[in-house]
């Protein structure tokens, strides 16, 4: 038993050292290009009201919200192989749109009943670090993450309900952002290969209104999403 578990793990090594030697005598560049698509559910559970003055003290009538959004996006990427590395570097941007988030009322048990209607997109830019799992067949599996900024723009209409009284505002925030996640690529062509992976990233904060133009202002320090994502990536 011992012995075929040795045989097994040798022919294992042998094609893993194949497949590598093979990277480094390949006459492709290193640079990759890649444009991306998905599905992203998107959620935050921690929406605070951070107005100023009495409104402040008021109460929300719904902290959290989930929606489902589809990410798009491309990357430029570098493919370590060729120097004997099984590691990816990447350049990302992913642009996600239409995050929805409704109340009516916005407050519980205000004097004046007053109605929300948002939509945020949020833009990340990501450095991003993979490790393939490289070996003989067609198919490297995958991890990674990464780290950068989320530029979160939220576009918010209020209203007196029951009237025809509105404003819109929009309010852009910029904070740290993360992701991990994993996937599976397969080649295609020697210069194409599809990927298909699973992450989850952190958003970091929005803001919906703003306290000193509207008076209303209501604060999520958790936006995050599960995001299943596939990609097609071109090899110089």
């Amino acid at each position: 038993m011992n012995q075929a578990i040795r045989y097994v793990a040798l022919a294992f090594a042998v094609l893993i050292s194949a497949e590598e030697a093979s990277a480094l005598d390949t006459p492709l560049s290193p640079l990759y290009i890649a444009g991306k698509i998905g599905g992203s559910a998107m959620a935050t559970s921690d929406i605070t009201n951070t107005s100023r003055g009495p409104a402040g003290q008021l109460s929300l009538t719904k902290t959290d919200s989930h929606d489902t959004v589809m990410p798009l996006g491309a990357a430029i990427g570098y493919n370590w192989r060729k120097h004997g590395i099984s590691l990816r570097t990447e350049f990302e941007y992913l642009n996600r749109a239409n995050f929805g988030y409704d109340a009516h009322p916005v407050y519980i048990n205000a004097a004046t009943l007053i109605g929300l209607t948002s939509k945020i997109g949020s833009q990340t830019l990501f450095t991003n670090v993979y490790y393939d799992f490289v070996n003989a067949t067609l198919f490297t599996p995958f991890v990674g993450g990464g780290i950068g900024a989320a530029v979160n723009t939220s576009t918010t209409t209020l209203n007196i309900i029951g009237s025809q009284v509105f404003d819109t505002f929009e309010e852009i925030h910029t904070s740290f952002a993360w992701n991990v996640g994993a996937g599976i690529a397969v080649n295609l062509t020697e210069i194409m290969l599809l990927e298909l992976s699973y992450r989850y990233t952190d958003l970091g904060s929005a803001v919906w209104g703003n306290a000193s133009i509207s008076g209303l202002e209501l604060t999520t320090t958790s936006l995050h999403a599960n995001e299943l994502l596939f990609a097609a990536r071109y090899q110089f």
